[in-house]
């Protein structure tokens, strides 16, 4: 990961692939992430998580998968810190490559511009730093909170307000947005505790 000073061999790739006979095929998931939990980064490069899940919460069958994102994030997450709280608390980044959801795509494309940007190409790392803040009056604060509020932004708050045991408490307190060499958006999230 350029820019972050942190060694492609310290991340681990792992794939989850879930199509169970219950799931429609076109309710399967697939999720791919890169994690390194020496620097606490986990980038979530590849993620089709069922559009509608065709089972209601609380009746989902025993050994089913999470349907959520950021339960498969955490379960993966857990998994390679075998349970270590304190590796889980080194988490400092998420990165979302590869966004496919068209309304986080959408926020992204309107906070870019807002804070006028030049053309896509030149928005590489570290791209647009925004800061999260309770004052909204500047522009960049806005495009912050916009971030939070997409589907991308709703994850991760989960994520975090879903672990607080295992991550402590931890607040979002720098969004980067940037695209990659074709135009397409990417989000980081950096974390900081707060505890």
């Amino acid at each position: 990961m350029k820019g972050l000073s942190l060694s492609d061999s310290d991340f681990t790739c792992i794939w989850w692939v879930y199509k169970q006979s219950w799931i429609a095929p076109w309710e399967q998931a697939s999720y791919k992430f890169l994690v390194n939990i020496k620097d606490g980064v986990i980038v979530t490069n590849f993620v089709q998580a069922p559009k509608n899940p065709i089972i209601q919460p609380g009746t989902t069958p025993p050994g089913s998968p999470p349907t959520r994102v950021s339960d498969v994030l955490f379960l993966t997450h857990q998994a390679l810190c075998s349970n270590d709280l304190e590796c889980l608390k080194r988490l400092r980044w998420v990165f979302h490559i590869n966004v496919s959801n068209q309304e986080t795509k959408d926020v992204v494309n309107r906070a870019l511009a807002n804070l006028q940007y030049p053309s896509p190409v030149s928005r590489g790392w570290p791209g647009a730093i925004l800061v999260p803040s309770r004052s909204t009056t500047e522009t960049a604060d806005q495009a912050a909170v916009a971030m939070l509020g997409c589907p991308n932004g709703h994850g991760i708050a989960y994520l975090l307000s879903q672990h607080v045991a295992q991550y402590g408490h931890k607040i979002i307190d720098q969004v980067n947005v940037f695209t990659d060499s074709t135009g397409e958006p990417r989000i980081a999230w950096r974390f900081l505790d707060i505890s």
